[in-house]
Formats: C-alpha cells, structure tokens, sequence
C-alpha cells in the first residue's frame, strides 16, 4: 500500500525515550482522581487501553503504520465477544509533537481525512455521509468511531489535554453507546461526566457537547474543543474522499 507523500515533512531524528516519558505523564493525568472521565482510568487499569506510538507525523511509513495500528485496534474490538470489555477497548494514537511545526487541530484533521483516504473498507452505504447531520460518525473500517483530540494547546479545557503531545482518542461509537446510551440511561451518565468536566477545566463545559443523534449534535464538532466557550462555526474539516 502506498500513502501519499504530499505536504509531508520529514522532522529530525527523535529519541524513542519520548515514548516511556509520555506513558508516564499519561498515567499520571488520566489516572489522578480528579480526572473527569473515569472510564478512561478504568480501561488503562484493565489494560485496555492501546497505545500507537508516531514518531513523525509527516513520514509516509509512520502515518502507515498508523494506518495499520487503527485497522488492528478495530479488528480486535469486533473479535472481543463480551460486549462490555469490547466497550472499554480505545485506541491512543500518540503523535511526537516535540518536532511539529504545524498547529495540532490542523494535523489531527489531516491524519483522520487521511485514514479514510486509505481505508480499504468503503463508507457504510446507510450511514449519512453529513457531518452537518446529528447522527453522522467518522467511520473506519465500516465502523463509526469517536474521535476526542487532546493536545497541549487546550489550555484552559485541562480534559482535553493528555500531557506535551498530540493524542488521538479512538473509540467505537457502539461501545460509547454501550456505555453511556443515547437514553435516559446515558443522560445521567453524561450529566455526571459534564460535572467533573467544569469542576476540572478553566473554561466551561463546551455547548457543542451534545448527545448523538439528537437535536443540534454536530460529532465532528466535539472532536477538537479547543478553549473556546462559543458554539464552532465554519464547516467540517473532514471529507468522505470521491468513490469511498
């Protein structure tokens, strides 16, 4: 498979120490008490959480075994047959941004437009192919994921800052349902995650959390929150390439 080299930039040799350094730094954020979602340090604690490790963003081999650790990472949630450890399984994508010269919300939405460029798995044909539409998914693999950018630019939204480098969060959208359901049910989950949100961040919480499929939800607007306290405007930055 060959993924396209264009506005790609080779950044200078890393030091692969950054890997254990960042482990560390993860635990430490997303393991401490007061971090607002709990499930992340439950899943870290059961062990499943998977970490991918990219070391240049901007080298073709390393989006490409990006590429092969996402189509892994949802393979192995389809296998999982427990409904509820399948659920748990997210997948961290963890890009070196020591070297980055670029902006990390612009670089986040060139590694997910780019996945689907190369995902060998065509868009699922019933689901909506609108990100302006309340029940539209990112989908990879046939699958509708989640995506949560955390990234050391959130200041002030501390939540979506997972230490000094660019994190992908990925999630099935199925296990996020399964958790927390689009119902009665999940709205009082949410409700208490919303709470310990604006209990930890310096700005509060986003009015562009919503839940899925319901009224002005917009997923793709809950990627990357930004410190922002004003609904996004603009469009989506993401786009179902011709022919997939």
């Amino acid at each position: 498979m060959e993924i396209a080299t264009a506005n790609l930039r080779s950044a200078s040799p890393v030091d692969s120490d950054w890997r254990n350094q960042y482990r560390a730094e993860f635990e430490r954020l997303a393991c401490a008490d007061e971090y607002p979602c709990i499930y992340v340090k439950q899943a870290y604690e059961k062990h499943h959480l998977t970490f991918h490790y990219v070391d240049d963003a901007y080298r073709a081999a390393d989006r490409q075994e990006a590429l092969a650790a996402f189509k892994h990472y949802v393979a192995d949630v389809l296998a999982t047959p427990e409904e509820r450890t399948a659920a748990m399984k997210i997948l961290l994508i963890v890009v070196n941004s020591d070297p980055l010269e670029d902006g990390h919300e612009a670089l986040a939405w060139d590694l997910l437009n780019d996945f689907v460029r190369h995902d060998d798995i065509p868009w699922p044909a019933h689901l909506t192919r609108n990100p302006e539409d309340a029940d539209w998914a990112y989908c990879f693999q046939g699958q509708r994921i989640f995506v949560n950018i955390s990234s050391p630019e959130h200041q002030l939204r501390r939540s979506r800052n997972l230490g000094r480098h660019l994190v992908l969060v990925l999630q099935l959208r199925d296990g996020i349902d399964c958790i927390a359901p689009p119902d009665s049910k999940g709205d009082v989950i949410r409700s208490f995650i919303r709470k310990r949100i604006d209990a930890y961040d310096g700005v509060p919480v986003s009015p562009d959390l919503a839940t899925h499929g319901q009224g002005e939800n917009r997923d793709w607007k809950q990627f990357w929150l930004g410190d922002r306290e004003t609904v996004m405007q603009g469009k989506c930055p993401f786009h179902v390439p011709a022919g997939k």
